[in-house]
């Protein structure tokens, strides 16, 4: 089976072959038994001492980094992910540590998360042409590809703002990438706007709310000091008004724990690997937020990790 190999599939892979091995030569004999050249196997090690400076050898983590790396440059080798992954699925297998189930269980949610999105998209095309004329399908798939085409460019522009080492910069780089993002999406956004004694980042409409943005791209991961003004800018507007706090570098297990003690289910908070999610695959924003509403009805908490909501209906 041919697998499509998201940022966070490959993230997982790289921290298995990163920590599921005591020994390095347990590594090289899975990598031998899965179908790995030899070859292929002592050009990915000299690359990883290449980049080692201070271990007698080369971690097992530099050696993950270098055989992913090299496996997407040599198209000759893209097959050896298909590889580790047939491996790492058979009902038989087992990881010599402990850690490494984790990161299995990962792959295969990732891998079950990707053949159902396959079926689901490959259904609807099956509905559409027998419900419509060919001229309607092409129209219709025009209109998908080009907005597939904008997600990809928003993408590229996302990298592009990680880089900029300046914070204000990449502050000011975030808010009309997110307009953008949310005008693809379809959720008429407004730029920022001041009312008297506030500022606010943003706001966007969904399913008959009107939602507050506020964002955060600190180095550090959001302490939650910044919760209770937002929740009060929030309440202060009229009841069908909600807020959606994006942090890019996540939020501390204090500022989670503080926020599930309030229970205020009018916030929503996300982090950079759920905008991440919606750049890497097919999944609309749109979607993604509806569930996350749900899930905070359901349990007045208002942060849901991204692992957690790979088994979307």
């Amino acid at each position: 089976m041919e697998y499509r190999f998201s940022s966070i599939l490959l993230e997982n892979i790289e921290n298995f072959l990163s920590e599921s091995f005591k020994y390095h030569n347990q590594l090289d004999a899975f990598l031998l038994r899965s179908g790995i050249s030899n070859e292929f196997i002592v050009e990915v090690r000299n690359k990883a001492e290449t980049r080692n400076t201070k271990y007698d050898k080369a971690p097992k983590r530099y050696v993950a980094q270098c055989f992913i790396e090299n496996v997407q440059t040599e198209k000759n080798k893209a097959h050896y992910l298909n590889y580790i992954v047939d491996s790492l699925i058979r009902p038989t297998f087992k990881p010599i540590l402990n850690e490494g189930q984790k990161y299995i269980d990962n792959i295969k949610q990732e891998i079950d998360y990707d053949k159902k999105q396959r079926q689901e998209v490959q259904k609807a095309k099956d509905d559409f042409q027998i419900r419509t004329q060919y001229k309607e399908t092409q129209k219709f798939q025009k209109k998908y590809e080009t907005y597939l085409s904008k997600k990809k460019e928003l993408k590229i522009e996302f990298f592009k703002i990680i880089q900029i080492d300046c914070p204000q910069k990449r502050g000011f780089a975030l808010e009309p990438f997110l307009i953008k993002f949310l005008e693809l999406e379809g959720m008429s956004p407004s730029k920022s706007f001041k009312i008297v004694g506030e500022q606010i980042d943003g706001s966007f409409y969904f399913e008959g709310n009107t939602y507050l943005l506020e964002c955060k791209w600190t180095k550090e991961k959001c302490s939650g000091v910044e919760f209770s003004a937002f929740l009060f800018k929030i309440n202060g507007k009229s009841k069908d008004t909600r807020g959606l706090f994006l942090s890019i570098n996540g939020y501390t297990e204090t500022a989670l724990e503080a926020l599930s003690q309030k229970g205020d289910t009018a916030m929503i908070c996300i982090d950079g690997s759920h905008l991440m999610r919606c750049l890497d695959s097919n999944l609309k924003f749109k979607d993604l937020l509806k569930e996350l509403v749900i899930k905070t009805g359901k349990t007045g908490i208002s942060y849901f990790p991204i692992t957690e909501m790979l088994e979307r209906a």
